[in-house]
């Protein structure tokens, strides 16, 4: 038998029927709220309040970055990173959509500054969080941060190993990359504004303290769907 259509059903060939109309109730708006850490020493703390018409939303954490490591004065070799660390960890990153009739009323959120945790919600409402990556070290970068509860859930990247560049110059790690952007480069921040990119250490020099950058902020972002 060929295949027949009206307005309620389409009938296949072999007698089957697909019945499922497309939902009335679809989503047919978004808007995004952005909240970020305010400076690398400070947290964004506040509540969302539920609105009303809503269908749902999907909330993304991301936490702060750390800063690269800073070597010490003294005469490096070979096997001796003093002069220059590891880069900074990136922070880690909780993805988590929750239906409207899940959200109980109002809820906290924290967009960490560097080195800080960000999270979403209040229990009973499942929480979502992600730490801050770790500092590098004198001979590796920081591990990047963890995401919790999320649907995705992603660590942050390391930061970047120390390296000898020639006989008693060191060059310092680079920061690690978070899901939403990139770490510093020698010696510089992370990615300031939301994504929790890692710093960076700076270069090495026989008797001189290195630099190092700090990480970038983090950010929660809610989608809200109507």
């Amino acid at each position: 038998m060929p295949i027949t259509a009206n307005n309620t059903q389409i009938t296949f060939n072999d007698n089957t029927r697909q019945v499922t109309a497309y939902p009335t109730a679809a989503v047919q708006n978004r808007i995004m709220r952005v909240y970020e850490g305010p400076s690398v020493t400070a947290n964004t703390t506040g509540t969302w309040p539920k609105p009303t018409g809503l269908k749902g939303i999907q909330v993304t954490v991301v936490g702060g970055g750390n800063r690269g490591g800073r070597g010490t004065p003294g005469v490096p070799t070979p096997s001796n990173f003093n002069q220059a660390f590891g880069g900074g960890g990136a922070g880690g990153t909780a993805i988590r959509y929750y239906p409207a009739p899940s959200i109980p009323g109002p809820q906290p959120y924290r967009a960490g500054g560097a080195a800080n945790t960000s999270s979403f919600g209040v229990a009973p409402l499942t929480v979502i969080s992600a730490t801050a990556g770790n500092t590098g070290t004198a001979f590796s970068g920081g591990t990047g941060g963890i995401g919790t509860n999320g649907d995705i859930n992603i660590r942050g990247g390391s930061g970047g190993r120390a390296a000898n560049l020639i006989s008693g110059l060191y060059n310092g790690g680079v920061g690690g990359m978070s899901s939403l952007g990139g770490g510093g480069a020698s010696g510089s921040d992370g990615n300031k504004y939301g994504g929790g990119g890692g710093g960076a250490s700076g270069c090495g020099i026989p008797g001189i303290p290195n630099s190092f950058g700090l990480g970038g902020v983090g950010v929660v972002i809610i989608e809200e769907y109507y």
